[in-house]
């Protein structure tokens, strides 16, 4: 019998040596039909304002974010009700936190339109 080689595991993402968070953002990306790019740049300014590192963001980081992600110079371009509104839509369940796929699906509602390319870049 002849050996044949079983290459159906040669090319997962495990066997390449892709990091765990890329795996999840990638699962992220295509379960919410949104582009790896478009979910990386999310995520990068979610964790930039995850100050505590702690995986979600409170209302107060969650503000911050949106300022980053429509431009906004400082707090009074948006309006405090339109803030409070956004953060009871994100925050469905009243925990007090987001964790990002909460938040990507908050944003493909409320802000898909917005051109993540173009935004400000973070400050360090």
């Amino acid at each position: 019998k002849e050996w044949k080689p079983d290459i159906t595991q040669a090319f997962t993402l495990e066997t390449l040596s892709v990091d765990s968070q890329t795996i999840m953002l990638r699962g992220i990306a295509r379960k919410h039909e949104l582009s790896y790019i478009d979910i990386e740049v999310l995520y990068n300014r979610f964790h930039y304002v995850d100050k505590d590192v702690s995986g979600t963001i409170e209302e107060q980081e969650f503000r911050i974010l949106l300022m980053q992600i429509f431009g906004a110079r400082d707090r009074w371009d948006i309006p405090a009700q339109r803030l409070t509104f956004f953060w009871r839509q994100v925050d469905h369940d009243n925990s007090g936190k987001v964790d990002f796929e909460e938040f990507v699906i908050w944003f493909k509602r409320y802000a898909r339109d917005i051109d993540l390319k173009h935004m400000p870049r973070m400050k360090p």
